[in-house]
């Protein structure tokens, strides 16, 4: 039998490498995803940033585990995700979670 859900969501860590110094440290955070039609983003330039942007919003509902620079938990906004897409590190670390999760999940891993 297969569930016929309307918009399914699924959350995972976000894994994202900040640039620092000669390197990168790993930090995460925990985002909410929908899952989108793929007619959503066939055509969509990857290297597009505007275009991934647009993306991003659609498929990301929300995230958590965020904090400022003085480690104290900030809450998710429309004004956070949008300091999170203007970075390249951070875009790059959404879209290869989201692409990931559907992928394994197509898989059964």
């Amino acid at each position: 039998m297969f569930n016929v859900v309307t918009v399914p969501t699924f959350s995972r860590t976000v894994k994202v490498k900040v640039p620092d110094g000669d390197g990168h440290l790993e930090q995460s955070f925990k985002g909410l995803f929908k899952v989108v039609p793929s007619d959503q983003s066939e055509g969509l330039d990857w290297f597009e940033t505007e275009g991934v942007k647009e993306f991003l919003r659609e498929v990301m509902i929300s995230a958590d585990d965020l904090v400022d620079d003085k480690e104290k938990p900030i809450p998710y906004s429309e004004e956070i995700r949008e300091g999170l897409l203007n970075l390249p590190y951070v875009r790059m670390a959404l879209l290869k979670t989201y692409t990931t999760a559907l992928i394994q999940d197509a898989l059964g891993n």
